[in-house]
């Protein structure tokens, strides 16, 4: 390691090293959200959707957030007297790792849609032309998420106990 670098890392370890552990235990917490559910536990709904792309929440304060890919569709609940119908929307799950590609599939199957759903987001999915996230596909990406996001958590609290124990080099004489 280099001298200037170790020496930085032994004048901040008691900062770097509980900042890293607290990161690598946070990891780990989120890597556990990416559990695949049991079959048992999705809801299963048939929806007529107009819509599959990015969801975009709009900001309080103004501007856009990027929250996913997602479906919409219209409700037979109106607005106000004589309004249009309300549109509700689902979003995926984070744990698929969605592309344009998957979204291009989903739009090609065609509506309508059978949606798989759990804790209220979409895990798999099946439109007219067939499947295009089965309950397979949902557990091997979810699968592959978790533990990429273990493996980087177990990096962390690594890389946190090997900082403690890093001290500072005396300049070598030349």
């Amino acid at each position: 390691m280099a001298q200037p670098v170790r020496n930085w890392i032994a004048a901040n370890k008691f900062y770097l090293t509980p900042l890293l552990l607290l990161t690598g235990l946070l990891t780990l917490l989120w890597a556990y959200q990416f559990q695949p559910a049991p079959a048992s536990s999705l809801s299963s709904a048939i929806y007529a959707a107009h819509y599959v792309g990015p969801l975009d929440l709009k900001r309080a304060r103004g501007g856009i957030l990027h929250a996913g890919y997602g479906i919409g569709w219209r409700t037979d609940r109106r607005g106000p007297p004589g309004g249009v119908p309300y549109e509700s929307f689902a979003r995926f799950s984070y744990a698929l790792s969605l592309t344009e590609e998957d979204i291009a599939k989903v739009r090609a199957a065609g509506p309508p849609y059978e949606v798989g759903m759990h804790d209220g987001v979409i895990v798999t999915i099946a439109g007219a032309g067939g499947s295009v996230i089965s309950y397979e596909d949902y557990t091997a990406r979810a699968t592959e998420r978790r533990n990429q996001l273990l493996a980087l958590g177990i990096g962390l609290l690594i890389v946190a106990a090997s900082t403690f124990f890093v001290r500072s080099e005396a300049p070598r004489p030349s």
